[in-house]
């Protein structure tokens, strides 16, 4: 099992790793929802920065 990622660097890289678990179902629900969240959670991140 994976570490928790802290930072928006982790989490992009715990993503890329999902995704490429899932790549044989790259249109799956499960695969929509990840880049979904890693976008909202990044663009939050960006806000914050501000």
């Amino acid at each position: 099992m994976a570490d928790t990622p802290h930072t928006i660097t982790q989490l992009e890289q715990q993503a890329r790793l999902e995704r490429g678990l899932l790549q044989r179902q790259s249109q799956s629900p499960t695969s929509r929802a990840i880049s979904q969240l890693v976008k909202v959670v990044s663009e939050l991140s960006i806000q914050r920065q501000s």
